[in-house]
């Protein structure tokens, strides 16, 4: 993610999308927010609440954060699956990634 094919890098990129997804969102759509790497955890649990999205996704600081290198997309799905078990009706997920799986 540290990559600079996109300008200022791939991280400011992803979370300028991101917080338009979640700006734009309609009122009754829920989302949950699980950040990945080598490892993945639940930044935000599944809200329709836009305020408590953006506040946690604001505290996304990849500093901070204990993640451990590497790609481990099986991982963030497994979460992103648990995240939704809660949603009844219709479900999806979207799932950004900056290369392919190496971490098994």
């Amino acid at each position: 993610m540290l990559a600079r094919d996109f300008e200022p890098n791939r991280i400011i990129t992803i979370k300028e999308v991101i917080r338009k997804v979640i700006q734009n969102k309609k009122e009754n759509q829920a989302f949950s927010v699980v950040v990945f790497a080598g490892n993945s955890f639940l930044l935000c649990p599944l809200t329709k609440d836009k305020d408590q999205l953006l506040s946690a996704f604001n505290k996304l600081d990849r500093g901070i954060m204990k993640m451990k290198p590497g790609t481990n997309f099986s991982n963030a799905m497994l979460n992103g699956i648990a995240s939704l078990q809660s949603q009844a009706g219709n479900k999806a997920m979207i799932l950004f990634t900056d290369g392919k799986e190496n971490v098994k």
